[in-house]
């Protein structure tokens, strides 16, 4: 390659010292060829030797796909949170880009509140506030200003969902999943030293009693507490009370939760757009729907109340996952993609099976393995060849990613160049596991890259550079071009 640039500038000199206008040109050209020759050859060199550990993948491909680099590629490694760009992509898939998530409220016998989840995975604090003072309105349109209790409906999930890689913590990470949560089904929290009192750290979420004890009983002073399941399942509708009580409505502290009692076929369940026909799960085990019309369920509901329709499209909160690396709001789209295709009620077992065809059917990949869609799980697998053809596919939505904007300088001789660029990323953290994906943004176009560690105390910020440095060299290549 810089024999070519060498070859090439030999040529211009010729010319010009045919056509006498040959100056101090030559010199500079030779120097700078000398430099590139040697930055590229140490670079170059640098990342053979990493690529001589297994446990280290590494690939970098310039606009049009061609390869820069490449160790390891063939070889699988743990991705942790890089799988949640493919989980994006699938979700993308099954549901549409324009996708909004919803929850309905009905009035059942006996001035009963209804509410029916469809796994919301930003159903939080600020948004239950809106859709209450909406419900509440249209109650009192109705003449109704007592509730005698709320009845939560999510059986859109199946109630004994577990996310391997899941433990049992405090951490955010290990929230149970569900298709009627609040607030990540967790609460933050501080210890106010004035009033010698624990205070809720998010101004619209009030510290529930049920919350508090928690919050006690968790030891720390300031944080956030996750839920059980069983706390999880009834948070939404505890919350939800709260807030109407708070517009004037009567609610009866007397909140359950039925995964059955609205078995009848939603539109939204079975008439969703963007979803594919049904395919066979690979264990081959037939998934059949259990959504049944149920008569007497049917005469349990008197009216519609409020159907609300999240303000966020899918590509919205999948931006928020890629930002904040939510393991919650990863698996709940992952489940939903799941009931999506297969139909209700999501599984874990569904989530991957649609992952998994999407990846093989549609993405072409041949080396992968996943058991969830977060990245928490120790057996996902993915090659970083593999990664590299998910981060093709994603390019049209590469700008949902997080990125890092600086200036690049190098000098040769007396000659400085300066670049400024962003790196569009995606990271992945576990015990022994740090891995980087994402993109290089030049004026020339994206170079997809990946860098997957499986090892205890490397990083990979020296690789990146080394990756830049890479593009930098290649780019010049192109300018002698």
């Amino acid at each position: 390659m810089i024999t070519n640039i060498v070859l090439k500038m030999s040529r211009i000199i010729m010319l010009l010292m045919i056509f006498g206008t040959i100056t101090i040109y030559p010199q500079w050209y030779y120097k700078y060829a000398n430099y590139l020759a040697h930055s590229a050859s140490s670079i170059k060199s640098k990342l053979n030797t990493h690529s001589k550990n297994p446990n280290i993948g590494i690939m970098l491909c310039d606009p049009n796909g061609t390869i820069l680099f490449s160790g390891n590629a063939a070889k699988t490694y743990i991705p942790a949170s890089t799988i949640k760009v493919l989980t994006s992509l699938a979700a993308i898939h099954f549901l549409g880009e324009n996708y909004r998530f919803q929850t309905r409220f009905y009035l059942g016998n006996n001035d009963i509140l209804i509410i029916k989840g469809y796994g919301d995975p930003m159903l939080v604090s600020e948004r239950l506030v809106s859709l209450c003072h909406e419900v509440a309105l249209k109650l009192k349109s109705m003449n109704i200003l007592q509730i005698n209790g709320i009845l939560l409906d999510d059986g859109y999930f199946a109630s004994d969902i577990i996310i391997d890689g899941n433990g049992n913590s405090n951490n955010p990470y290990d929230a149970f999943t569900g298709a009627l949560c609040a607030n990540f089904n967790s609460v933050a929290f501080n210890f106010d030293k004035s009033t010698n009192r624990y205070v809720t750290a998010e101004a619209q979420t009030p510290l529930l009693p049920f919350a508090l004890e928690r919050v006690k009983a968790s030891g720390m002073k300031k944080g956030r507490v996750i839920f059980s399941r069983e706390e999880s399942r009834l948070y939404a509708g505890r919350l939800i009370r709260h807030f109407l009580l708070k517009e004037g409505i009567e609610v009866k502290d007397n909140i359950s939760y039925n995964e059955n009692i609205l078995k009848t076929v939603n539109k939204s369940e079975t008439d969703q757009k963007n979803i594919k026909n049904d395919k066979e799960i690979k264990n081959k085990k037939e998934i059949k729907s259990n959504i049944e019309h149920n008569s007497k369920n049917n005469n349990f509901i008197q009216n519609e109340v409020y159907n609300y329709i999240s303000e966020l499209t899918l590509l919205e909160i999948i931006k928020n996952l890629l930002k904040y690396s939510n393991n919650f709001i990863a698996n709940q789209i992952l489940l939903t993609s799941g009931a999506a295709q297969y139909s209700p009620p999501a599984t874990i077992e569904k989530g991957v099976a649609a992952i998994t065809a999407y990846a093989s059917e549609v993405v072409g990949l041949k080396n992968f393995k996943a058991y969830e869609g977060s990245g928490l799980s120790r057996k996902n697998s993915i090659s970083p060849a593999d990664m590299v053809k998910v981060l093709e596919k994603f390019k049209p939505y590469y700008t949902l990613m997080p990125f890092e904007k600086r200036e690049h300088s190098y000098t040769a001789k007396s000659n400085t160049r300066k670049f400024e660029y962003r790196e569009y990323y995606k990271t992945g953290t576990l015990y022994k596991v740090r891995t980087r994906c994402g993109y290089f943004e030049t004026p020339n176009g994206l170079y997809p890259f990946v860098i997957m560690i499986n090892q205890k105390g490397t990083g990979y910020e020296a690789i990146k550079e080394m990756l830049w440095e890479t593009i930098m060299e290649y780019e010049d290549q192109k300018f002698f071009d």
